[in-house]
């Protein structure tokens, strides 16, 4: 065994030229970005169908149609998203009533991982991207990338706690303090990934324009600028819309045709500025070099 140190690669071999280091890896982050944000619109998407064709809400004793009957015969869902608590709460039915009761919450809980657990990779990994660049054109966002880092981690990390404080069930109880406390546990960790999708993408912006390089050449600074502006906007109204309904004066309604629209032009446009948007960016920027990272591990001396 002589010649072997604690830099002695994992295949055994003792340096040199002709042996492959096995502890090194060539990691694209920009793939790891792309796969988290599909999976969060596969967690969605599965959370809608389980709940569709498997869901029963309110819970009953009575017969109820099976899936089968649902999807061949076009029997009624057993889910009626018009009596949950977001509904009666926001008069509008949101996404993440289809993920709030089981079956389809446990579903989304075998999912979530699989989308959070590769942006929190990413999040670490571009945060060293960025302290690896040189130039004073970094210095600004060297600066504040640990507190961004730190947003993400801990947004990204407990997201779950979405899934585990389900909003009120009972319906006799919707107008109860309970319910809205309720609520705000369920909403609290589902703004904080918002707000940690919208740091990500002024992270990757301010990254673009630091390195002079644009993920397509049509895009000019002044488009960039103005789609960051626009998501910070569509946040904060999101926010204000929904902690307005929670202390009980909305301003708007959703009952109305006006006020329906502009809820669902809210939810969803935050969902292509946040998540489409950047999945389109990432694909782009994954066929340059700068996108990779050499990743190796070795053990340092005692």
């Amino acid at each position: 065994m002589e010649g072997i140190t604690e830099m002695t690669s994992l295949d055994g071999s003792t340096g040199g030229t002709s042996g492959v280091k096995n502890n090194v890896m060539n990691v694209n982050i920009e793939y790891l970005r792309i796969f988290g944000f599909i999976m969060t619109l596969v967690m969605m998407i599965c959370g809608y169908i389980v709940t569709f064709f498997f869901g029963v809400y309110p819970v009953t004793d009575v017969p109820i149609n099976s899936a089968w009957d649902i999807l061949v015969k076009r029997a009624p869902s057993n889910f009626n998203a018009e009596a949950t608590y977001i509904k009666h709460l926001f008069h509008f039915v949101h996404t993440c009533v289809y993920v709030d009761n089981n079956p389809a919450k446990t579903v989304t809980a075998f999912l979530i991982n699989f989308a959070m657990m590769p942006l929190l990779i990413f999040a670490f990994l571009s945060y060293k991207r960025i302290h690896l660049q040189t130039g004073p054109d970094y210095d600004v966002l060297k600066a504040w990338s640990p507190f961004a880092l730190a947003i993400q981690s801990i947004a990204f990390g407990y997201f779950f706690l979405y899934l585990v404080n389900t909003p009120m069930q009972d319906t006799t109880l919707f107008d109860s303090p309970r319910a809205g406390l309720l609520f705000t546990a369920h909403f609290i960790p589902f703004s904080l990934y918002q707000l940690a999708t919208v740091v990500m993408s002024l992270q990757q912006i301010m990254f673009l324009i630091a390195r002079k390089a644009m993920p397509f050449e049509w895009i000019k600074l002044g488009m960039v600028r103005a789609y960051f502006y626009v998501t910070i906007a569509m946040y904060i109204v999101y926010c204000a819309f929904v902690i307005s309904h929670v202390v009980g004066n909305g301003i708007w309604s959703a009952e109305t045709k006006g006020g329906l629209i502009a809820t669902q032009v809210i939810m969803y446009a935050f969902i292509v500025l946040t998540i489409i948007i950047p999945i389109v960016c990432s694909y782009q920027d994954s066929k340059r070099s700068i996108a990779t990272m050499r990743i190796e591990f070795s053990m340092g001396k005692l």
